[in-house]
């Protein structure tokens, strides 16, 4: 399709990507150079079955690098990585229970 943008890795690396769990996609990512991570990020992003792996491969960015990809799509990504962080946060919190006496 002359509009659709090209995958930034090769098809066989994507498809691996979409079957494996949060933790392997994350090792993958990680071999990846810092442009075409952000790159593929963006490249998720723009597909609304991949946003969720769009946004764990831009937590593998940094801010700059994703801004340079797409401008518009790294800062929604870079927002929705904060998100993500500060709500790993907030379910990381103590729980007490109470103690009967």
């Amino acid at each position: 399709m002359p509009n659709e943008a090209a995958c930034p890795v090769n098809l066989e690396l994507l498809g691996l990507l979409l079957r494996s769990a949060e933790e392997r996609v994350v090792e993958i990512v990680d071999e990846q150079d810092p442009k075409q991570r952000a790159r593929l990020a963006v490249f998720c992003f723009q597909r609304a079955h991949m946003r969720d792996m769009a946004v764990l491969v831009a937590s593998r960015c940094d801010e700059r690098t994703l801004r340079q990809a797409d401008a518009t799509i790294g800062e929604m990504l870079i927002e929705q990585v904060q998100e993500r962080a500060s709500k790993a946060k907030v379910s990381k919190s103590r729980i007490t229970l109470a103690r009967a006496a």
